[in-house]
């Protein structure tokens, strides 16, 4: 609502203020009740903050300079906000493309039970997890096909350039990133096998014998440059490999610039880890 008189969304800045008021008064009562002795033997959980994470951005934003209470719910508003708005969304639909296609399923499985993970996720886990290609790519498509969001573009000191087109400084510009991510002049399709209005799990995944593979129409020519992981449960001589760089233009499912999110890669972790 960055610029945008509350004449025009009235609606929406009374919902903003009253869910502002809601953390206002959670902070509140968090703060008259907490004590060290309620935090769990795990040393993370209570009932007042929720978490260590909590507890300790409290404390990092009570001490910047002329914030009170109001700017410290504020932020966290921000932070609640953004951690659940695309999550849970992507969340989701990565159980359902996982678990409707049988095939994907058992590879999903498979490359599980090779790494030995099997019950309760660790953080080590999650460390591993975050390189296994399969899931990097079934979690990208989903991004790429199921988060649309509209990114916000907004320059205070000079003129945004895009192309042949100007906008003064301070113009407000919302890019979604649908039409972007359903671009048929950049995503590779195979020739219209894998249309890009349906879901792909191996749409990232480039392999060295497969000259049509690969998210692009034409394959990252640099591998070095890529961000590359390769396979755990496929023999050596095709193994596939994740690609996500080369796309940054068409691929921006967190936003792009200044106001990229930053808990993306905390995102990435929570999804995956709820996946497995």
């Amino acid at each position: 609502m960055k610029g945008l008189p509350i004449l025009l969304l009235p609606k929406a800045y009374a919902l903003r203020d009253s869910l502002l008021l809601d953390v206002k008064e959670w902070q509140a009562i968090a703060r008259a009740g907490f004590n060290e002795h309620d935090i769990d033997e795990d040393g993370d959980s209570d009932p007042w903050w929720g978490s260590k994470s909590i507890r300790e951005c409290q404390k990092f934003l009570g001490n910047v300079d002329n914030w009170d209470h109001d700017s410290v719910a504020s932020s966290d508003f921000g932070l609640l906000w953004g951690t659940n708005i695309n999550i849970h969304t992507a969340a989701i639909w990565t159980i359902i493309e996982i678990f409707r296609d049988k095939d994907l399923l058992s590879r999903v499985r498979a490359e599980l039970s090779a790494a030995g993970i099997d019950g309760i996720i660790t953080d080590h886990d999650i460390d591993k997890l975050l390189k296994f290609p399969l899931l990097q790519s079934v979690y990208a498509e989903v991004l790429r096909l199921r988060a649309d969001i509209q990114s916000v573009f907004c320059s205070e000191r000079e003129d945004i350039r895009i192309n042949e087109w100007r906008f003064p400084k301070r113009s407000l510009l919302l890019v979604p990133t649908g039409p972007a991510h359903r671009d048929e002049d950049f995503w590779n399709t195979r020739d219209g096998e894998r249309r890009l209005n349906k879901f792909w799990a191996d749409r990232f995944f480039v392999y060295a014998n497969d000259p049509r593979s690969g998210p692009r129409k034409k394959i990252v020519a640099q591998m070095d440059k890529a961000t590359v992981y390769t396979s755990t449960n496929t023999a050596a001589t095709n193994s596939p490999k994740f690609v996500s760089s080369g796309l940054s233009n068409s691929f921006m499912p967190h936003g792009v610039g200044e106001r990229v999110c930053p808990g993306r890669f905390f995102a990435r972790r929570e999804i995956i880890a709820f996946c497995a």
